[in-house]
């Protein structure tokens, strides 16, 4: 069973930034008094769902990504959501990451990725990443054709940092700008 470990958003709502990863269970119980958070999390919550599909729909129904953006002292303009993700048997846990800013009144997606929650040998230099949008293009880590193991996955950005494949013409949409 595909179980959501914890939820760290950072600027995002009312959560301001640096604030700590809120841990999960099967099932969570949300108790507080009123400007706590708790429909917060739920929005937040909404907005991952929303991610693969409609991310630029759910931030314009949200009332544009100014709302979304904390309003607090130190705010930088900039909100990410991190949600690590329980692998299972034969899956490493995972970890979704998303950060976007406002650029006027449009949605800038600044980072994303879904990746290994934790490198997978001691002397690795970064996790292993299936997904990366870097430096403003998508980056996809493919498997080569007669690949025997998970060794054998290699990322378009390792072959040639130009190549880089987009995500649409393998069936995926990554959130775009609204």
């Amino acid at each position: 069973m595909v179980f959501l470990q914890s939820l760290k958003l950072d600027g995002l709502l009312s959560f301001p930034p640096g604030a700590p990863a809120i841990p999960l269970t099967p099932l969570n119980v949300l108790i507080g008094p009123n400007g706590a958070g708790k429909s917060n999390l739920l929005e937040a919550l909404e907005l991952l769902h929303a991610t693969s599909t409609s991310f630029a729909a759910a931030i314009r129904d949200g009332g544009g990504v100014q709302e979304w953006l904390w309003k607090g002292a130190k705010a930088n303009g900039n909100a990410s959501l991190e949600a690590l993700v329980e692998g299972g048997k034969r899956m490493p846990n995972l970890r979704y990451r998303l950060s976007f800013a406002a650029s006027g009144q449009r949605t800038e997606v600044l980072d994303e990725a879904i990746e290994d929650s934790e490198k997978r040998s001691p002397n690795g230099k970064d996790v292993f990443f299936y997904y990366r949008f870097q430096r403003g293009k998508p980056v996809l880590n493919v498997r080569l054709a007669k690949a025997s193991s998970s060794k054998d996955w290699v990322g378009r950005s390792q072959q040639d940092p130009y190549a880089s494949r987009s995500p649409s013409g393998l069936g995926y949409t990554p959130p775009i700008a609204s």
